[in-house]
């Protein structure tokens, strides 16, 4: 990202909030692509300012606000348009590669100095050892930015508090503890794709509602 006084930032988007990016809308806009972020978290990686999503983060592309003319003014010429980057290095991902790399538990992991470790990529692999049944399985999400929905004051309409009236989207939010003494929880697609379905089919067309999730 740059701004009007050509500084440059790294924003890198996680999880659910990267998947409402509009990549194609990026590409096909023409520039300048004008992108506002809420909620961002403020790191340095490794000597220089880096911003990454939060739980909070809403991403607009193009808003119609008065400081884009500015932009406009600045960054309207065609050699301004988006370009993709190059990917991040290829990750180990068969057994060989795996084997090959350094190995250490997630409660190792957890008491590094994160200082000793700049710039070399993890892998996490954890094998999930139960669900935790006492925890609720679900939650009703906004379909715009999938905070959980809260009743409105007085009332028994849900309300996202930042889109205020929408129509709920049943969300996983799963803990799983796993095998090496840790637990995660897992949400949204990640959820989806570990279970093979969708949160609203199995609740909506194969009736399965109550909160507790078996081990």
């Amino acid at each position: 990202m740059q701004n009007i006084r050509k500084e440059d930032v790294q924003v890198t988007l996680w999880g659910d909030v990267a998947r409402t990016v509009n990549v194609d809308g990026i590409r096909t806009t023409p520039p300048p692509a004008l992108a506002v972020f809420t909620s961002l978290k403020v790191t340095k990686y490794p000597n220089k300012i880096a911003l990454s999503n939060t739980g909070n983060t809403f991403f607009f592309l193009n808003p119609d606000i008065k400081e884009a003319e500015d932009y406009k003014h600045y960054f309207g010429e065609p050699h301004h348009a988006a370009h993709i980057l190059s990917s991040q290095p290829k990750q180990p991902r068969t057994p060989a590669e795996l084997q090959a790399v350094k190995q250490m538990s997630v409660s190792d992991l957890n008491i590094c100095d994160p200082n000793n470790y700049k710039n070399i990529p993890v892998n996490c692999t954890a094998k999930i050892g139960k669900f935790v049944p006492e925890e609720r399985w679900f939650y009703l999400a906004c379909p715009k930015c999938f905070k959980e929905m809260r009743k409105k004051p007085q009332s028994q309409l849900l309300i996202c508090t930042e889109h205020d009236m929408q129509q709920p989207l049943y969300r996983f939010i799963v803990t799983a503890l796993i095998t090496d003494e840790a637990s995660a929880i897992i949400k949204g697609k990640q959820a989806e794709e570990l279970f093979g379905t969708t949160c609203e089919d199995l609740i909506l067309n194969q009736i399965y509602y109550h909160q507790k999730f078996s081990e």
